[in-house]
């Protein structure tokens, strides 16, 4: 699927429905944990269809999210203005879905504390 930046902001934003940003962001890391706790190792690398992700897939974008996510917060806070590159998630094959889901995790508090003093425009 190849779209707009906008329309892809405007998709992803829509996801929250009436959900404060930053408060989401503070509860993923215990939100993934509770869901994955008890999965277990087998199931995580299952696809529900051959064009759907397993849970293993989707923990590893929800990691490599968080990690650009933390390299752009940083660089807007350090650079207003820059210029942020994107490259093709699908390209990136993680092989640990647990370790995954900790770096999720550990990554999200850092961005969580990060934004938690910015107005939502300034992240938005």
């Amino acid at each position: 699927m190849k779209e707009t930046f906008e329309a892809y902001r405007t998709r992803v934003l829509s996801y929250l429905g009436d959900q404060e940003p930053v408060g989401d962001q503070q509860a993923t890391p215990s939100e993934l944990d509770r869901r994955l706790r008890d999965v277990a190792p087998e199931k995580l690398i299952v696809r529900p269809a051959p064009e759907k992700w397993s849970i293993a897939e989707i923990v590893a974008h929800l990691s490599d999210a968080e990690l650009a996510m933390g390299w752009r917060l940083r660089n807007m806070l350090a650079n207003p203005g820059v210029a942020l590159t994107w490259w093709d998630e699908a390209a990136w094959a993680p092989a640990h879905p647990s370790l995954q889901r900790h770096s999720v995790s550990y990554q999200r508090m850092g961005i969580s504390a990060a934004t938690r003093s910015l107005p939502f425009r300034a992240i938005a």
